[in-house]
């Protein structure tokens, strides 16, 4: 509701556009989400977790070259120079593993977690990791996070 009341007040205010999505996509409005996270993009658009966003929502839809458009975009803003937030890393194995991409999603699992991702609770009970679960690699990267 208060993304909904920023946009009435300032329409071109792109953080308000990125949480519109975050609850489109929360409630599985997936096409919904891609439009508010594109027009986010248009006013601030050297922002990696916004430009991750639509992969996950397209990975959700099915719309694989989208999700992987969308994903080669995230790298090249900062990962490629060196430079990655363990969230958005987390966000672009969510992406792999829900385009059955395995060893991308558990490279990028590992790359957050050595960057510093040790949210447990997402990592044993996000659905998006249902995939990369299922992998024996997984309870290792968890073992890891847990400290043991």
């Amino acid at each position: 509701a208060a993304a909904l009341e920023l946009l009435a007040d300032k329409p071109d205010y792109a953080a308000a556009y990125d949480e519109k999505g975050h609850i489109l996509r929360q409630t599985g409005r997936y096409a919904e989400a891609v439009a508010a996270y594109t027009r986010s993009l248009e006013e601030f658009d050297d922002d990696d977790s916004t430009v991750v966003n639509p992969a996950l929502c397209h990975a959700h839809l099915g719309n694989a070259a989208a999700a992987l458009a969308d994903l080669a975009e995230a790298r090249s803003i900062h990962i490629d120079e060196g430079y990655a937030r363990p969230a958005v890393l987390y966000d672009i194995a969510c992406v792999c593993a829900l385009l059955g991409d395995v060893p991308a999603g558990l490279a990028a699992l590992a790359e957050a977690m050595e960057k510093g991702f040790d949210d447990t609770d997402l990592l044993e009970g996000d659905p998006d990791l249902d995939t990369l679960r299922q992998n024996p690699q997984f309870p290792a990267l968890l073992r890891e996070v847990k400290g043991g």
